[in-house]
């Protein structure tokens, strides 16, 4: 079975077999038992490290989960947020894996520890619409202070709608008609010509 997972392996690049494989059964289930037998203990040292030395990962839906979280830390790198628009042809998989994540919590099925890493890196867990909306309402609340919506780029008095103004002029092509609408009757520029002190980004 080693050797069967061997040549899985150098066809498809990971030892992820799925239960139900259909080229070889006893494969899959012979996988699913081997990881139980890691995460139990029961496996001798010397076939886990032949498991491990080619990849196997104990508790693949875990690592899987890393991995995402990670593409969502770059993301938040990038655009100053967790709010992957739902359609969002770069990573269509990041996308989902947000969108789930949501689901997941309003089921109840998500770990608490899941729930606290992902709100320590400032995920939102009500709809990106929402969220959109109440950032929409502060940028016409500042337009009503300041006369305009160009919000400087490091506005300490509230970081999160600098970074939201950014983020719109950044993804325009992904906002749809409604969004760009609404923003532009209200005075939003999409282009920056310079900063001043005063005036905010004009």
């Amino acid at each position: 079975m080693f050797v069967a997972l061997e040549k899985y392996k150098e066809m498809q690049g990971n030892c992820n077999v799925s239960r139900d494989y259909a080229d070889d059964p006893r494969l899959g289930a012979w996988m699913i038992k081997q990881r139980a037998a890691m995460n139990d203990g029961k496996l001798t040292a010397g076939r886990r490290t032949k498991l491990e030395g080619i990849g196997v990962i104990p508790k693949p839906i875990e690592t899987a989960w890393e991995e995402m979280f990670s593409s969502l830390l770059h993301y938040k790198s990038r655009y100053g947020d967790c709010n992957v628009p739902q359609h969002w042809p770069e990573d269509q998989r990041l996308a989902n894996w947000v969108s789930n994540q949501r689901q997941f919590r309003r089921k109840g099925t998500l770990s608490k520890v899941r729930v606290k890493k992902l709100e320590e890196l400032g995920f939102v867990w009500n709809s990106i619409s929402g969220f959109w909306d109440r950032m929409f309402a502060a940028l016409v609340d500042y337009k009503r202070k300041h006369g305009h919506c160009n919000v400087p780029t490091k506005w300490k008095e509230n970081r999160q709608l600098a970074s939201w103004v950014v983020n719109q002029r950044s993804r325009r092509a992904l906002l749809g008609e409604n969004r760009i609408r609404r923003l532009e009757e209200a005075g939003f520029q999409w282009q920056i010509h310079r900063i001043t002190t005063d005036r905010g980004l004009k």
